[in-house]
């Protein structure tokens, strides 16, 4: 006996299947792209899109800075097992005085680099003579040696991330290092999930 609520899923006729990739591309072509926008704050902002091109408004790092714990001094007055006075101490967040000539500067990783020195021995190749508080050094230095310059890594007015990106742990990191803590963002989309069919029953009632 037949049955008289058959199914396409009993048909024989058989159906074409289309290829995924054009279903995905038909179905790109009946989306409507969000364009309602909002402000997040930054720590907010992770897996969100951004809405616009981010210019970085600064030069990262904001001064030329040491790379290497060492001494700086002006290539000029260094020769060979000659003794630089110690005239000042440089750390990491501290602004710094002009360099007085035949002297050199005690500085830190990350510290901004005087005005009048061109270069930084790293204290590997520096031997301290605490009595008069000086040093000599056992290398020849060269020019702009471990000095990492102004804007190496972001420059003022660079696209740092252009609009579209989706904000990843990494790219939140960069917008926080040039200061900003807001970002402008896509809305989230709306997602409704609907279960159907006649094998289900609501959440508590007993299945027959």
């Amino acid at each position: 006996m037949s049955n008289t609520n058959q199914s396409c899923c009993d048909s024989a006729v058989k159906h074409t299947l289309n290829p995924l990739d054009d279903i995905i591309e038909r179905l790109k072509k009946l989306a409507n792209p969000i364009s309602e926008t909002e402000s997040v704050a930054l720590i907010d902002a992770h897996e969100r899109v951004l809405a616009e091109d981010l210019v970085s408004t600064l030069n990262v790092p904001p001064t030329d800075n040491s790379a290497v714990d060492g001494y700086a001094l002006n290539l000029d007055d260094f020769s060979e097992g000659k003794a630089f006075c110690i005239s000042q101490r440089i750390p990491a967040g501290h602004q710094p005085e002009t360099l007085e000539r035949g002297t050199a500067a005690r500085i830190f990783t990350g510290a901004s680099i005087p005005a009048g020195a061109n270069c930084v021995i790293m204290q590997e190749q520096a031997t301290i003579n605490e009595h008069n508080k000086e040093v000599t050094f056992s290398s020849q230095p060269n020019a702009k040696q471990n000095i990492r310059p102004r804007g190496q890594d972001v420059q003022q007015g660079q696209v740092i991330l252009q609009k579209g990106l989706v904000l990843s742990p990494a790219r939140v990191g960069l917008i926080a290092s040039i200061g900003i803590d807001k970002d402008k963002v896509f809305r989230r989309l709306t997602v409704t999930s609907i279960s159907t069919g006649d094998e289900l029953v609501e959440p508590g009632d007993k299945p027959s």
